[in-house]
């Protein structure tokens, strides 16, 4: 007890002496100060960092501007004003500059935020430039690094509001921006004049203003935290919802490119990424295993920061901080890992909000890494209480404290870290020169010359360099010729290309599951070749370093009055893009192989009778062709060969209102690819009379957690109607759809209607977890399934052998009998002997002995390991069962991918599956066994 009573007077004196010392340089906004006191529901929720706010006669503070202090009870700041009070603090202080970086989806601006003395935003050009040398060590030597050192300044990027329903980093970047200009105690003088503070303090501004939106249209009076509508809009963004933060290496999304362009202009040496999930403050280090390619220096500098800033909280009082417990550090596609893909520091924090600006009575339970999050651990000093009060306030308290400290070490290490950044990129640099793998190949001659331009166009948005070279080489008994791409690893990145492009081995005795995918190969997720090359040869042979974007054209025949142009498919994605470029021409898919000249071509190959549509017609074809990089051929006979027409359909696709995530991924991939669809939802599923539309209704993937109740019921209607229109009050609302009811999901009514749509015709497509719409609510009998758990099969996301049954099924145009696909825990399917004839492709690479029976094939193929990158545990029990099942059903069809082929528009090898079933849907009896 005397323990306890001495070391609560240490905290309280502690507390006091640091508050005098903290507040003695300020003046002191009483108002503002009395308000966060009392919003904060217990004095060991407040550090002394953040328990006043100082004055300034010059500059706004929130509350000024606002109308209310940071954290108030029911008060969300829009985007817009959180914007229009950046710019206020520009407006009126030399010591913050605000650019505008981009645009969002929706055309919404997203701001930079840029902070530190005056004559530092003075001169902020010369202290980029200090960086720009320091992240290539082979613009200066050594000596001259030393010198950069001493004058340049590290900065450190801040961004907020990434997920929308974390409400509370928008907010209180804007104090924490305030403090930075204004304030004069030591702690923050120390970081405005030795750190350039780089805030963007909403990345998701669409998610944004949905939310806020959200939050005073429906959840600002609820009392009970567990029992309250949808937390969050269903749409976010126009085409992400929490996978914004799994955009690290396609960078297809605005938010992303942006992200990537400050990085390239500040090279901060520290993002800091704000969230919200656990109690209290979650400080990123991760369990591991770690990615491999870190450089070592990076994953001490994680331990450093976060056991100080935990050192520092706790002993302020501060309970529930800790660190380690929680993440893995494996998956290098978090927007984190921007900084840390190139060699600076990537972290986190998760702090504990209330999805608004409410005060609720929580309860704290789960467990991370194997223990209650309330007990205490090691790396929880002080553990959280198991029930609380807790305001929008304490959250603004433990992130603002906990960023001031970062902050803080960091202006007072500010050597070590440009040190570390420089260190860094002289290891990549040596590194390559010296241990083996030295550089990748990419072949220029590749037949899927759009996915070579693709790869190699994404690795120079990484900031990857690429080569070709000036004359042909022989490597491992093969000949590579003149322009085969080249990527060194000798290079500040080289870890970087070395991580994307080679095979993941993720450990199999790891003791913590995988916080996300555990493969991403690049070579395998766009089906193009790349070879490792493990001798230091290719350093010396002669080569140019390419510029952005590369083109890899199409190459087109000069015949000029061909009767057909032939289309050989290779199983390039852009041919279905082509089909929509030329979608009032007559095109026709062959039905078998076939001979031309001495090529063989394969089932899939396209004929184009021509002449009645030259000469516009060639002109049309050949720039499509050569911007799509695909080949066409040029023939005066006809092939005999079975051919169909290749009809586009009409197409909707759905999504429910419970889960968006997947269907915007797969809207973004075919919009990319130039598909015309219709959105539609619940409400359209229960008017019925679909085939009156529609031809094709696709069902994306529909999320792990999806169950039959959740797709027949959806959002319980207790809460109903809950309306998503668009209002003069909450104009942002409606878009991407509208509902004026969102509950009550599709209804037996919306089954029954799907039904309908099969049976007089319709071709219905599932993908991955929407497969269990079929399968699971009785529109197929003949295909079960399996819990994975039972199985325990384990595949967190990998890539997986695979074989195709039904060689000449139209769905797998493209595709060699021996292929791969990216799969994660997805539903394990499994249909009867009899039944197996609808399986267009299995897991594994053997023949089932029975199948193989009656199929009369001598069966010579052995499985062995069927992961190819990644993990699969108990892989065995994944080997024969169907990966794609074409279905009949009356009229219509069913068309079950257990997998999702359209996977964060990541797995571009796989979009040609779903691309083939649209291009062919009135045509897919072809193949049947």
């Amino acid at each position: 007890m005397r323990v306890k009573k001495f070391l609560s007077f240490s905290f309280i004196l502690l507390f006091l002496l640091t508050v005098s010392g903290l507040m003695a340089q300020d003046k002191i906004d009483e108002i503002s100060t009395k308000l966060i006191k009392e919003y904060t529901t217990k004095p060991e929720f407040l550090s002394p960092l953040v328990n006043y706010i100082p004055e300034s006669e010059t500059v706004p503070s929130p509350r000024d501007f606002l109308g209310y202090v940071v954290g108030a009870p029911k008060k969300l700041t829009y985007a817009r004003d959180i914007h229009r009070y950046f710019y206020a603090l520009a407006e009126n202080s030399p010591r913050i500059k605000v650019i505008e970086i981009g645009k969002s989806n929706e055309g919404r601006a997203r701001i930079l935020a840029v902070i530190a003395d005056e004559n530092t935003i003075a001169n902020i050009d010369k202290y980029k430039d200090y960086m720009r040398k320091l992240a290539d060590p082979r613009l200066i030597n050594e000596k001259e690094a030393e010198e950069i050192i001493k004058l340049a300044k590290p900065a450190y990027l801040l961004t907020g509001g990434l997920h929308s329903p974390e409400t509370g980093s928008p907010d209180m970047l804007m104090e924490l921006a305030y403090r930075l200009v204004i304030s004069n105690n030591p702690k923050i003088k120390s970081i405005r004049e030795n750190v350039i503070t780089l805030i963007i303090p909403v990345l998701e501004v669409d998610g944004r203003e949905k939310m806020v939106d959200w939050y005073y249209r429906y959840t600002i009076n609820i009392k009970d935290y567990e029992d309250s509508p949808p937390k969050s809009p269903p749409y976010w963004g126009k085409y992400t919802f929490h996978d914004n933060n799994r955009e690290g290496i396609q960078i297809s999304q605005p938010l992303t490119k942006q992200m990537y362009k400050v990085f390239f202009e500040y090279h901060p040496v520290i993002g800091h990424d704000l969230h919200e999930s656990i109690a209290l403050l979650y400080i990123s280090t991760g369990t591991g295993p770690y990615n491999p390619n870190l450089d070592p220096i990076t994953t001490t500098e994680f331990q450093l920061l976060a056991n100080y800033e935990v050192s520092e909280l706790t002993k302020y009082g501060m309970p529930g901080v800790w660190t380690w417990g929680f993440y893995t550090g494996w998956y290098p596609g978090y927007l984190l890992w921007i900084t840390a893909n190139h060699n600076a520091i990537g972290r986190f924090y998760e702090t504990f909000g209330n999805a608004g600006a409410n005060t609720f009575e929580r309860k704290i339970r789960g467990r991370m890494a194997n223990k209650d999050i309330t007990s205490r651990q090691w790396y929880r000093p002080i553990p959280p209480p198991k029930k609380l009060k807790w305001s929008f306030r304490n959250n603004i308290n433990y992130m603002e404290s906990g960023v001031i400290t970062g902050l803080y070490f960091t202006s007072k290490n500010k050597e070590m870290f440009l040190y570390n950044f420089w260190k860094k990129s002289c290891n990549a640099i040596e590194k390559g020169k010296k241990e083996a793998p030295f550089a990748w190949l990419i072949t220029c001659n590749e037949k899927k010359k759009d996915m070579v331009e693709y790869l190699v166009n994404q690795l120079m948005k990484h900031g990857i360099e690429v080569y070709k070279l000036e004359r042909k080489i022989k490597y491992a008994k093969k000949e590579y010729p003149e322009g085969t791409f080249v990527v060194r690893l000798d290079q500040p990145y080289g870890p970087l290309a070395k991580n994307i492009l080679e095979i993941q081995k993720f450990p199999a005795d790891a003791e913590f599951r995988p916080y996300d995918d555990v493969a991403w190969t690049l070579g395998l997720q766009y089906g193009v070749e790349t070879v490792k090359v493990d001798s230091s040869f290719i350093l010396k042979e002669p080569m140019t370093k390419i510029e952005f974007p590369c083109q890899v054209k199409g190459i087109f025949s000069d015949d000029p009055y061909p009767e057909y142009y032939i289309i050989p498919d290779n199983g390039s994605p852009s041919m279905i893009s082509l089909r929509y470029a030329l979608k009032d021409i007559d095109i026709y898919a062959a039905e078998k192989e076939f001979a031309m000249g001495n090529n063989k071509l394969q089932p899939g190959t396209w004929i184009v009778p021509v002449k009645t549509y030259i000469p516009e017609f060639k002109k049309r074809i050949k720039e499509s062709a050569e911007k799509l990089g695909i080949d066409i051929l040029a023939s005066n006979e006809k092939p005999d060969v079975p051919i169909h027409s290749l009809d586009l359909p009409r197409i909707a696709v759905y999504h429910n209102w419970v889960y968006t995530q997947d269907t915007g991924w797969f809207r973004f991939t075919i919009e990319k690819y130039g598909i015309n669809y219709t959105l539609i939802n619940d409400d359209i599923l229960r008017k019925g009379n679909l085939n009156n539309r529609f031809d094709v209704v696709i069902i994306p993937e529909l999320g792990s957690f999806m169950n039959p109740k959740l797709i027949i019921h959806g959002i319980d209607d207790k809460w109903g109607p809950l309306s998503y229109t668009r209002t003069e009050r909450f104009t942002s609302h409606g878009y991407i759809d509208s509902s004026d009811d969102i509950t009550r999901g599709m209804g037996f009514i919306g089954l029954k209607n799907l039904e309908d749509f099969v049976f007089n015709g319709g071709l219905l497509v599932t993908l991955g977890g929407g497969s269990l719409i079929p399968v699971e609510l009785g529109l197929v009998n003949q295909v079960n399934r399996v819990n994975p758990a039972a199985l325990r099969v384990f595949n967190p996301g990998s890539f997986i052998k695979m074989r195709i049954l039904q060689k000449e099924s139209p769905i797998v145009y493209g595709y060699k009998e021996f292929t791969h696909i990216f799969t994660g825990n997805s539903p394990i399917f499994n249909v009867s002997f009899k039944d197996r004839k609808f399986i267009v492709m299995q897991y594994g690479l053997s023949m089932a002995k029975e199948y193989a029976s009656e199929e009369k094939v001598e069966e010579k193929v052995k499985d062995g390991n069927i992961c190819i990158s990644g993990i699969v545990k108990n892989q065995k029990q994944l080997i024969h069962k169907p990966a794609i099942l074409n279905i009949p059903r009356k009229l219509g069809r069913v068309v079950i991918f257990n997998f999702n082929p359209c996977h964060r528009f990541l797995n571009h090898h796989d979009f040609r599956f779903v691309f083939n079933t649209i291009m062919n849907w009135n045509d897919l009896s072809i193949g049947e066994k």
